[in-house]
């Protein structure tokens, strides 16, 4: 079967699914977007994640590269250090809880939308079976093209419903979870931060006095 014949039956296929099609394919290219996204996201956080000493060593040298959170913190550590240890500390926990939410900003709405491409089949499957109902009431039984097209809306509504809702579930379940240990990465890195820039350094921590010692 060449691309052109794969296009049309496809086109026929999706088709015979009615205005409802329509919307289950906006809503599953929707949840697909975001779950590209939230993957690039935290793919990239990942890959450039340093640990906590690496960054107060070398935190505001050119060229260092790190997480996008880290640098993140660490700005707002700096920008911090003036303030008492009680004020430091709550908006150092402001900007971690701000990170924590940006790693868990899409994982809900995929999840959503998952849960609704069954709805959207199960209403297209209901829409399928009055129509149908229709026909034989007007037509009787031996109306058999009728019959199909109204059962043909039904199935291929509920089929592409949970076709967009199994593994937009399971991959919105896997990047929560992810989410969830990126958010604990973040709530530790902090409390590193709050250590290693405290009034009480742990013993060996690297000597910064151009800022952990000035946000002390």
């Amino acid at each position: 079967m060449d691309w052109g014949s794969l296009l049309t039956h496809s086109g026929g296929y999706l088709a015979r699914g009615g205005w409802i099609m329509v919307l289950i394919i906006g809503l599953s290219l929707w949840m697909w977007l975001l779950i590209g996204k939230q993957w690039y996201l935290l793919l990239r956080n990942s890959a450039l994640e340093k640990g906590v000493g690496e960054c107060l060593r070398h935190a505001g040298e050119p060229g260092f590269v790190a997480a996008p959170w880290q640098l993140q913190l660490l700005e707002a550590a700096e920008a911090a250090r003036g303030l008492r240890v009680r004020m430091r500390k709550r908006y150092l926990e402001a900007q971690t809880s701000s990170v924590s939410l940006t790693f868990q900003r899409h994982t809900g709405t995929i999840l959503m939308l998952a849960g609704a491409a069954p709805l959207l089949g199960l209403l297209g499957t209901v829409t399928g079976m009055i129509d149908t109902f229709d026909i034989i009431a007007v037509h009787g039984t031996g109306n058999a093209r009728g019959l199909a097209s109204g059962i043909s809306v039904a199935l291929i509504t509920t089929q592409a419903g949970l076709v967009t809702s199994v593994p937009g579930l399971a991959l919105g379940l896997f990047l929560r979870r992810r989410a969830a240990k990126a958010s604990e990465r973040v709530v530790r890195f902090t409390h590193g931060l709050m250590l290693a820039c405290g009034d009480a350094p742990p013993q060996g921590a690297p000597a910064r006095p151009n800022f952990c010692e000035e946000m002390a």
